[in-house]
């Protein structure tokens, strides 16, 4: 069963005005444009995680830390294939 944008804000929180405690966008090489979808102050994260290793190689993906970094979001851990963002106001 797919959930669209608007339930899963709703399921979280989001959508009476609270904000998100975490996002994990979950789309094989769709994460920066799942994050540029939810570019929206109202639905700000305190933590974002994403899948940050491309899958052939072992180099990343820039556009997520970048798009990250313009958005005020500090790498503050991760995994072997995924990263961690932090809001700098929480650092």
């Amino acid at each position: 069963m797919a959930i669209n944008r608007k339930q899963r804000l709703r399921y979280t929180g989001a959508a009476a005005g609270a904000s998100l405690r975490a996002m994990v966008p979950d789309r094989v090489g769709q994460d920066a444009a799942s994050l540029e979808s939810i570019d929206d102050p109202r639905f700000r994260a305190r933590i974002i995680g994403a899948e940050t290793l491309i899958s052939i190689g072992k180099s990343t993906r820039g556009e997520i830390p970048e798009f990250t970094a313009t958005r005020g979001y500090v790498a503050r851990g991760g995994s072997f294939v995924n990263t961690v963002f932090v809001d700098s106001e929480l650092l």
